[in-house]
């Protein structure tokens, strides 16, 4: 079997004065909201948009 090789496509840059990810940020940067309305929104589960979750 051929061994396979990866073509680097990018540059992973770590910036020292970057602020930390906290639930909140990744909330907004994912879902395009605050985690409380997340939460809230979950809750509601309106349509079953999140039925997986409670399976």
């Amino acid at each position: 079997m051929k061994k396979q090789t990866t073509e680097i496509r990018g540059t992973f840059v770590i910036n020292k004065e970057a602020k930390s990810w906290t639930p909140e940020v990744a909330a907004r940067a994912v879902f395009g909201m605050s985690l409380e309305d997340l939460i809230k929104d979950i809750r509601e589960n309106r349509g079953g948009k999140y039925d997986d979750l409670y399976i």
